[in-house]
């Protein structure tokens, strides 16, 4: 018996021996693992502090690079608005035969708030004594020199504007709620709305005959309305979206985003008669009349004479 019990008691004292190098192991490993993890949190806050110093440089190497392209777009505004444009009369009117002469203004003469947010176009009567502006507000404003009304209807924002033919009692408009509005401007009623389009209406024309209009839309699509029936009569499929068009006679003509000038003749059907490519999207189109008729060769898109 006394034997077997100073076994254990060897056996316990090997024991707390062994617990006392585990426990001096442990407290050696534990002071490492402050060391390490006090050394690692300095390195992560040396890197926060680097990475806010490089943001910090960046940013100021941007707020540099704005401000010194702020000064040079003030300094060519400024130097632009001391040119003047000399327009050489005697050229401009052997040009146009017997028509005013006509110069780019170089000061505003008056300006004033129009909308409650963008003006997206600017349209005179063919009289010359009203004009409408179209507001992405969703108002049609008509304004006189003294006076001014405003037409409502529209579900957004209105991206283009026409009169039709003398007497001009009658205003279109081409919107972003995906349809055409017209209003009559005398008691500024709204009369027609023309549905249709998939997409944004970005342009919209009375043609020749007023009962009838075109309009060019996002959705790649150009139609024509008439509006004594109120209902679509003609879908002409461009292929891309169209951003502006003009009317002359029978003939429709549109820009496009693909770069194209379409030309679109309502007595050839569906079909489209011809199309000029450019070098970048067509953004607007514009009519002008002068005293020089040109021959074009349709099959090449040149002009072959010049007849004054």
């Amino acid at each position: 018996m006394k034997g077997h019990v100073s076994e254990l008691e060897a056996t316990n004292q090997m024991l707390k021996d062994e617990q006392q190098a585990l426990q001096l192991e442990f407290v050696c490993l534990q002071e490492k693992y402050k060391t390490v993890e006090a050394q690692y949190n300095e390195l992560i806050n040396r890197w926060l502090v680097r990475t806010q110093q490089d943001a910090d440089a960046q940013n100021r190497e941007m707020e540099d690079f704005q401000r010194r392209k702020q000064i040079e777009i003030r300094q060519k505004i400024d130097q632009a608005m001391k040119d003047n444009i000399v327009v050489e009369e005697p050229s401009i009117g052997m040009r146009f035969g017997g028509y005013a002469t006509s110069t780019v203004p170089t000061k505003v003469l008056y300006s004033f708030e129009a909308h409650d947010s963008e003006i997206s176009d600017v349209k005179w009567s063919p009289s010359g004594k009203i004009f409408a502006t179209a507001g992405v507000d969703r108002k049609v404003k008509i304004w006189e020199v003294t006076a001014s009304r405003m037409l409502t209807g529209a579900n957004s924002g209105v991206m283009s504007l026409d009169y039709d033919s003398e007497p001009s009692h009658m205003l279109l408009a081409g919107s972003n709620d995906f349809a055409c509005h017209i209003w009559n401007i005398e008691d500024q009623r709204h009369r027609h709305t023309l549905t249709g389009h998939a997409n944004r209406v970005y342009c919209a024309r009375f043609m020749e005959d007023s009962g009838l209009v075109v309009s060019g839309s996002n959705d790649r699509t150009l139609k024509q309305w008439d509006l004594r029936e109120r209902a679509c009569v003609r879908t002409m499929f461009a292929g891309s979206s169209c951003n502006t068009l003009v009317t002359i006679g029978s003939l429709v003509i549109s820009g496009h985003f693909d770069k194209k000038i379409r030309f679109w003749d309502k007595r050839a059907g569906d079909a489209q008669s011809n199309e000029i490519t450019l070098q970048g999207k067509v953004t607007s189109l514009c009519l002008a009349g002068e005293t020089i008729t040109k021959m074009i060769d349709l099959r090449k898109n040149q002009v072959v004479s010049t007849f004054t």
